[in-house]
């Protein structure tokens, strides 16, 4: 389907630090262009050119009439930085590149961006996955806010009708596009149906799988709440009781999100970027559910549909970390579960600065109940045995995502650091060893773990210091003492005592 849309490109044209302008011509040409011409959506691709005269005039044009606008903030261009300010006073729809993460200015870090090599074969594969993800999921979602001006604004910038038109569906691909919660759920071999979008490539009818699914969460969790709130709840819940009323809660909803759940841990373990961004898009929902619950006879009820995307986020992580799947594990640290902040607004920020995603609230504001709810796991959701072989690996793959979190953290601009749950964990110091043993073992691994971060392997080693201090001084609280599980400070250190 050919739809006449425009995503614009704003780059160097001539010379800069890192490449020459036949290099930033080939990235052009060979790279951008075939992704995002080629991604099936429907976009010609074009930048603007280095010609005589006053070209700002249209430039203007192409940024206000652009449907996408994709900068690359290598160096830090100066032409480049204002015409993204125009285009965030403008409107949506902008994605962010760059060659080195330490272009990403700290202002702009809690929005998606992506740092890419262009010099290997593997870096030119992985980019262009994650453009096409990304047009996908604009596709998806064109009305949501991805920048400070619209953030601060919160307005959606174009008509609501243009935003809700479907997209097209290959008519071979229609009849995988379905709800994935719902009487139509009934049934679904939804890993299935992720391995044969991902295998296709199946942007439309992804899109479609979400919009359906978002249109039938609304009915599914009244029906859920009203099931919940007939349950019997005592008046006063304190200390483990309160883990055990909430447990039980979220063991009688997961059924109403098993396909969501298989779909988003399927995306993860094919390393499908795109699927997962999808997935955190239908947690999103389920937050915002908890957020304005449409009907919530107590707290716990209120809170089941946060805490199971809490779960689909943290186990597509575990999942992550068991496959390698680092996109997969970029999407999730980076551009985390979005929820709706207004009337037509969204937020969507890096998870360290999502500090509220780690205290679910059917488990009142306590950190650690909805760690040890996770934990415990294993025998209440068997779905979880079609990605670990056993519960000893289920936790230590789910650890190891906590430990890349708490890396992660050192970006953020709090000075406490994340809760650090992972120390209630029997398997945090074998964890903790498999990570370090990983960087030390050889330079690809260490490249592709900073790649999680956005960061190069050596910006992973300068920064790593700053980040183990920050990790380790964080705290549990009185009531728990932990295992004695710390980030080693010095980087040839291998090995930590348990």
């Amino acid at each position: 389907m050919t739809t006449g849309r425009i995503c614009f490109v704003i780059m160097p044209f001539s010379s800069t630090e890192s490449c020459s302008k036949e290099e930033w011509d080939r990235i052009f040409s060979r790279i951008l262009r075939p992704a995002i011409e080629e991604a099936g959506l429907g976009y010609e691709c074009r930048r603007s050119e280095a010609t005589r005269g006053n070209i700002i005039a249209a430039i203007m044009q192409d940024l206000r009439s652009a449907h996408v606008v994709l900068a690359d903030l290598t160096d830090r261009n100066a032409n480049v930085f204002y015409e993204l300010g125009v285009r965030h006073a403008l409107t949506d729809r902008t994605l962010l590149l760059a060659q080195n993460g330490a272009d990403i200015p700290f202002d702009l870090r809690p929005y998606a961006f992506h740092v890419y090599d262009w010099r290997s074969e593997e870096g030119i594969d992985e980019l262009t996955r994650t453009i096409r993800g990304l047009l996908a999921d604009i596709d998806a979602t064109p009305h949501r806010p991805d920048n400070p001006v619209s953030d601060f604004l919160k307005r959606t910038s174009v008509p609501v009708a243009e935003l809700e038109a479907p997209v097209a569906v290959a008519a071979e691909l229609a009849p995988l596009a379905q709800s994935l919660v719902g009487p139509e759920a009934d049934g679904l071999d939804a890993a299935g149906l992720a391995r044969r979008l991902e295998a296709s490539n199946a942007a439309g009818a992804l899109n479609t799988v979400r919009r359906l699914t978002t249109q039938a969460l609304p009915a599914a969790a009244t029906h859920l709440a009203e099931e919940l709130g007939s349950r019997p709840v005592p008046e006063t819940v304190r200390g483990k009781e309160t883990l055990a009323v909430g447990t039980e809660m979220a063991a009688a909803a997961q059924e109403a999100v098993v396909h969501v759940d298989s779909f988003t841990w399927t995306c993860a373990e094919l390393d499908w970027a795109a699927g997962v961004r999808m997935a955190m898009r239908l947690a999103g929902n389920l937050v915002s559910l908890s957020e304005v619950p449409t009907v919530a006879a107590n707290r716990f009820v209120a809170g089941v549909p946060s805490l199971l995307a809490w779960r689909q986020l943290m186990i597509a992580g575990a999942v992550g970390v068991s496959n390698d799947s680092f996109d997969v594990l970029r999407v999730l640290i980076k551009e985390p579960i979005e929820v709706q902040s207004g009337p037509s607004g969204f937020t969507n920020q890096p998870l360290p600065l999502r500090r509220d995603l780690f205290f679910p609230e059917s488990f009142l504001g306590h950190g650690d109940f909805g760690a040890l709810y996770l934990y415990g796991l294993w025998d209440r959701s068997p779905t979880l045995r079609h990605f670990f072989a056993d519960e000893a690996e289920y936790l230590l793959r789910l650890t190891g995502f906590q430990l890349l979190i708490a890396l992660a953290d050192a970006d953020g601009p709090e000075d406490t650091p994340l809760y650090a749950s992972y120390r209630l964990n029997r398997s945090a110091a074998a964890a903790m060893n498999l990570l370090v043993d990983r960087l030390a073992a050889s330079r690809e691994s260490l490249r592709r773990i900073a790649s999680v971060l956005d960061e190069s392997d050596v910006e992973f080693k300068q920064n790593w210091q700053q980040r183990a201090e920050k990790a380790n001084s964080g705290g549990l609280g009185h009531r728990y003492v932990g295992y004695r599980v710390r980030f080693p400070l010095e980087w040839g250190d291998a090995r930590r005592e348990a």
